[in-house]
């Protein structure tokens, strides 16, 4: 599961309610899920998208998700080989979703779209 899907799940879960049983499998993620989650919580904060107090309940529901994190760095060469069609960051989440045999989940099209080649994709729109 990659940052921009559970930013969606969780901000916006009436328009995402029929992917909200994906909060209820057991998720795998890069490490980068986290600070990426919370970067995304604060610019919706920022711009004014969500109030401060959503934020803070947002926050303390991502806390309690079974998410379970990953470090890539053994993988160091196999992502930057796919930096030709992926952001580093982009191909944490494709890499780690090849290398566990599941599905990427995303909101993000292009990554989507880059990924679908050699991945199972689920896009959350």
């Amino acid at each position: 599961m990659d940052a921009s899907s559970l930013i969606n799940l969780l901000v916006f879960p009436e328009d995402f309610s029929s992917h909200r049983d994906v909060l209820d499998d057991d998720l795998i993620a890069p490490a980068i899920l986290v600070p990426e989650f919370l970067n995304g919580i604060r610019k919706l904060t920022l711009t004014k998208r969500i109030s401060t107090n959503l934020a803070h309940r947002i926050v303390t529901r991502f806390e309690g998700l079974q998410v379970e994190l990953f470090t890539m760095s053994a993988y160091r060469r196999e992502l930057w080989t796919m930096t030709k069609n992926l952001s580093p960051y982009d191909a944490t989440y494709v890499l780690l979703a090849q290398k566990s045999h599941t599905p990427l989940i995303t909101s993000d099209l292009r990554m989507a779209k880059a990924a679908k080649r050699n991945t199972e994709v689920i896009l959350l729109e």
